[in-house]
C-alpha cells in the first residue's frame, strides 16, 4: 500500500512515446519508474497498460498514487475513485486518498462523507499503516468542521509573484534578506531521462539557491555559485544572518535514487560580495537522518537559536521541528525537540517572528483546510504562551502552503503554495509558487500633536512627525511625515515598544515612548496625544552684577537684579538657573576658579534663602559653575600694554542662563544686561 511522504523535489520529465509492447512489460517498466520516483514517466506506461487491462485495480491504484507525488488531485481523485469502486476490499486506503484529493480541490461535503465511509470501513482494521490514515482522516474531518472560521481568520494578503520569480517548475523556501531582495531555491530545469526497457540513466536536474531582486515591479534571479550550488546535489532553504554574513542552507544528496534523500545543513561566510569556506555543521548532522530548512531565532537570553527541521531518533514522529543554541565559538549545543509544536505527522519550514515573538511552522498533524497548512504558536522556546493556531485562509488553502516567512519588521513576507494559479505548465497544483504575504496586524497607533500649555488640545499643524518600531532591540524609523489639516498619523504597528519624535517651529522637540504594553488595553488602536512644551519667546533685561576686587559677597545695589531673576524662576517651575562667576587676569588660575566659584554661589545663596522665606525649595534648580578669566567681556590692559582698571572692574562680575533642560542642551529666557558702569568695584 502506498503511504509515502509527499515529496517537494518531484522528479518529472518529458512524456515518453509509448510504443507498441506487451502489456506485462509495459507494467514492468511502469512500476520500475515509479520505485525510482520518476512518477510522470510511470504513468506513461501505466495509461495504456489500463486500455488493455480496464478492470486492472492495481493498475488505478498506481496511477492514483503517481498523480499524488505529482499533485494533480483531480486525476488523483479519478483513479482511486475507480480503484474503490472496483475492488475496495483490496485497496481499502484507496477510499482515504480519495477523500484527500476531494478535499484538496475545496470539495469539502464530499471529502468529509468519504472520509467518513473510510473511517466505517476499516473500524476493525489490525493494518498499522490504515491506523495511522485513520488518525489523518479524524484531524481531516476536524478541519473540515472548521474550514468556515478558518476562512474568516485574514491576517495576511496572500499574491502571487508571477514570472521572474518563478518559474514553470519547483521554487522553494524564500526567505527575505531586505525590502527588494530575497534568498529562494529553485529548480532549474524540467529535463529528464530518456528511458527504454533496460536501460536508464540518472538524471541531472537539481535545486539550486538564488538571489532574487526586486526593480520597480520586476523581479530577477541570480544563482549563487558553486561554492554554495555543488553540482550533483540538490542546494536549498537558505536563510542570511542578520547580519548579513553567514549564511545557513541545506545540501541534499540521492541515496537510493530519487525516491530517498539525505540532507545536511551547512553556513558559509560572507567575505566582500562571494558567499566562501562553506562547512558543514556537523553538530546537527548525522547518518541515517535528515537535517534541513534552518531558520534562526532568539532565546530569552538573546542567544541565537537555530531552528531545523529533522528525522533524527527522539522525534515525536516523521520530521520534526528541531533548535539548538549557538556557542560562543559558533558552534551549536545539543539539538533540542521542539515537543510544543510536534506530532506525529510531519512539521515542516520553521520561521521564528523575533518582532511578533511568534513562531510559524506547517504540519500535516493538526486541523486544517487541506495538506500542510501554516501555524503558528506565541512566545519563545522558554514559555510558549498561546496554543498551536491555525493561520486560517487565504494563508491557508485546500493544497499545500509552506515556507512562510516575514521580514525583521513582521509585516511583509512570503510564502510557498502550489493553490490553483501558480505559474507551472506542468498542472494547476503540480508545482510550487512563491507568493507574497502582507500581514494585518489587526493593531494600529493614532495620534496628534498638541501643545502642552493647550487647555483644549487641538492639533498642531506642520509639526515633522518621525515614528519609530522596536525590531528585536533596535528602533527602525517607519514613518515620517509632516501633520497637516489636524489629521492624525495612523501607523499599523502590532505590539511593539513605539517611539514617535515631533518637530515644530515655536516648540521643544516631543519624544514620546510608548511601552508594548499599552497595546494589552485595547482592541485594535491606541489613540495618543504627543504634547510639546511650546519655546517661552521671553526676555528679561537686568543690570549687570558686579564685584569689588578679591571680594565675592553680593552689594545690595544688585539685589534687584536678582530678585528679577527669582521670579522667573517662580513663574517657570520646570526651569534652571545657571550661574556663572567670572575674574579678571590678577592671580593664578586656581585662584581665579575658586573665587569665580564663590561668587557664583554667593548669588545662589542669597535666591535659596529668598525663597525659604515664600516656603519654596529651588536648590536643584540652581546651578553654578565657575569661568575664572577665561571669559573676559573687556580688556584686562589697554592697547599699550598698561592696566586697564575699567575693564578690569567690568570682568569681575557673574552671568546668568535661564534654560528649560537640565542637560542645558535649550536656551530658554534671554537674559539682556543693562551697560551699567561697575560703580565702587575698582
Amino acid at each position: 500500500m502506498f503511504s509515502a511522504r509527499r515529496i517537494f523535489f518531484l522528479t518529472v520529465g518529458i512524456a515518453i512515446a509509448v510504443t507498441s509492447c506487451k502489456t506485462r512489460k509495459m507494467i514492468k517498466t511502469g512500476d520500475r519508474l515509479f520505485d525510482e520516483g520518476s512518477y510522470y514517466n510511470s504513468t506513461e506506461y501505466y495509461i495504456p497498460a489500463t486500455e488493455k487491462k480496464p478492470n486492472n485495480t492495481r493498475l488505478t491504484y498506481q496511477l492514483g498514487a503517481a498523480n499524488m507525488a505529482m499533485r494533480d488531485y483531480e486525476t488523483m481523485a479519478d483513479y482511486f475513485g475507480q480503484t474503490t469502486t472496483g475492488n475496495e476490499k483490496a485497496w481499502p486506503d484507496a477510499r482515504y486518498y480519495y477523500a484527500e484529493a476531494l478535499q484538496m480541490q475545496g470539495e469539502y461535503d464530499s471529502a468529509a462523507y468519504h472520509f467518513n465511509q473510510f473511517l466505517t470501513n476499516t473500524k476493525e482494521t489490525k493494518d498499522e499503516s490504515i491506523k495511522i490514515l485513520r488518525d489523518k482522516a479524524q484531524l481531516n474531518l476536524q478541519g473540515i468542521e472548521l474550514k468556515d472560521s478558518l476562512s474568516e481568520m485574514s491576517l495576511a494578503s496572500v499574491s502571487t509573484l508571477g514570472e521572474g520569480v518563478n518559474s514553470n517548475f519547483q521554487d522553494l523556501a524564500p526567505k527575505v534578506i531586505d525590502e527588494n531582495t530575497m534568498l529562494m531555491g529553485s529548480m532549474v530545469n524540467d529535463s529528464v531521462i530518456n528511458y527504454d526497457y533496460e536501460i536508464s540513466e540518472s538524471n541531472d536536474y537539481y535545486a539550486e539557491l538564488f538571489i532574487a531582486r526586486k526593480s520597480g515591479d520586476s523581479w530577477t534571479k541570480e544563482r549563487l555559485d558553486e561554492s554554495i550550488n555543488e553540482p550533483g546535489a540538490h542546494v536549498g532553504n537558505g536563510i542570511v544572518s542578520n547580519d548579513g554574513q553567514t549564511l545557513y542552507y541545506t545540501r541534499c544528496t540521492e541515496i537510493n535514487g530519487v525516491s530517498s534523500m539525505q540532507c545536511r545543513l551547512f553556513k558559509a561566510t560572507k567575505v566582500g560580495n562571494e558567499w566562501t569556506d562553506a562547512q558543514e555543521i556537523e553538530e546537527l548532522n548525522g547518518e541515517g537522518f535528515t537535517s534541513t530548512q534552518p531558520s534562526l531565532g532568539y532565546n530569552s537570553d538573546n542567544n541565537e537559536i537555530l531552528f531545523f527541521v529533522s528525522d533524527r531518533e527522539g522525534g515525536q514522529g516523521g520530521l520534526d521541528v528541531w533548535y539548538a543554541t549557538m556557542q560562543e565559538d559558533g558552534s551549536f549545543d545539543e539539538p533540542t525537540n521542539l515537543k510544543d509544536v510536534n506530532t506525529k505527522f510531519d512539521e515542516f519550514s520553521p520561521y521564528y517572528d523575533a518582532t511578533g515573538e511568534r513562531l510559524y511552522f506547517s504540519s500535516m498533524g493538526y486541523p486544517g483546510l487541506g495538506g500542510f497548512d501554516v501555524y503558528f504558536v506565541d512566545g519563545g522556546i522558554d514559555n510558549w504562551t498561546s496554543e498551536v493556531t491555525n493561520a486560517g485562509a487565504p494563508i491557508n488553502s485546500p493544497t499545500d502552503d509552506i515556507y512562510f516567512a516575514l521580514d525583521s519588521r513582521g509585516r511583509k513576507g512570503y510564502m510557498v503554495s502550489n493553490r490553483v494559479g501558480t505559474t507551472s505548465t506542468r498542472g494547476a497544483t503540480c508545482c510550487d509558487d512563491v507568493f507574497e504575504v502582507e500581514m494585518n496586524s489587526g493593531l494600529f497607533l493614532s495620534g496628534y500633536f498638541a501643545s502642552r500649555t493647550d487647555a483644549n488640545q487641538l492639533p498642531i499643524d506642520g509639526v515633522t512627525a518621525t515614528t519609530f518600531m522596536d525590531f528585536n532591540g533596535s528602533m527602525r524609523e517607519i514613518g515620517n511625515e509632516v501633520t497637516a489639516d489636524g489629521k492624525s498619523l495612523v501607523y499599523e504597528v502590532g505590539a511593539n515598544n513605539i517611539k514617535v519624535v515631533g518637530d515644530a517651529e515655536g516648540y521643544y522637540q516631543s519624544v514620546t515612548e510608548i511601552d508594548a504594553s499599552a497595546f494589552d488595553q485595547v482592541e485594535d488602536t491606541l489613540y495618543m496625544v504627543y504634547l510639546m512644551d511650546p519655546i517661552i519667546k521671553e526676555s528679561i533685561t537686568i543690570k549687570p552684577v558686579y564685584f569689588a576686587f578679591d571680594r565675592s559677597n553680593i552689594s545690595e545695589m544688585y539685589e534687584e537684579e536678582l530678585d528679577s531673576l527669582y521670579s522667573v524662576l517662580v513663574r517657570h517651575p520646570d526651569w534652571i538657573l545657571q550661574i556663572a562667576g567670572h575674574t579678571d587676569n590678577r592671580g593664578t588660575d586656581s585662584y581665579n576658579d575658586a573665587l569665580g566659584k564663590r561668587r557664583a554661589n554667593s548669588a545662589k545663596d542669597y535666591l535659596i534663602k529668598k525663597a525659604a522665606k515664600d516656603d519654596i525649595d529651588i536648590a536643584d534648580r540652581i546651578m553654578t559653575v565657575s569661568k575664572g578669566e577665561s571669559d573676559p567681556i573687556a580688556e584686562n590692559e589697554s592697547t599699550n600694554g598698561q592696566d586697564n582698571p575699567a575693564g578690569r572692574a567690568k570682568n569681575r562680575r557673574i552671568s546668568f542662563r535661564l534654560l528649560n533642560d537640565v542637560n542645558l542642551v535649550e536656551e530658554g529666557i534671554e537674559i539682556k544686561y543693562e551697560d551699567a558702569d561697575p560703580q565702587g568695584t575698582y
